[in-house]
């Protein structure tokens, strides 16, 4: 978590849960303490090429360029840990062409636990 050099762990304000369906996912940060809702976002995703593919289609909160982006993420599953890996464009709109533009990228691993009831 955090967007310098430095990986960080989730701060403990802060619970993110991933669901995953056959063909699309979702996932949601909220405060243990109250069940506010912090941000979420999904769409669809495919195994392709050994990578896990995640098209976003949508996000909250608002105002960000990330729905509408494909992010292709090196895929690790061992036990029930899934590691995910890759780097997140940042793009905007070119007015000119109409088209979204890379401007940046932000490299991201997320490690995931299977939940189990």
């Amino acid at each position: 978590y955090g967007s310098d050099d430095v990986l960080h762990d989730v701060p403990e304000f802060m619970v993110y849960v991933k669901n995953i369906t056959d063909t699309h996912c979702c996932w949601c940060s909220f405060s243990p303490e109250d069940g506010n809702v912090i941000g979420t976002g999904g769409g669809t995703y495919e195994f392709k090429d050994g990578k896990y593919v995640e098209s976003t289609q949508f996000w909250f909160p608002s105002g960000t360029d990330i729905p509408g982006t494909t992010t292709a993420f090196d895929s690790k599953m061992k036990g029930n840990t899934w590691t995910i890996s890759g780097f997140i464009r940042n793009v905007e709109l070119n007015p000119s062409s109409g088209e979204l533009e890379q401007i940046d990228s932000i490299f991201m691993e997320e490690v995931w636990q299977r939940a189990t009831h």
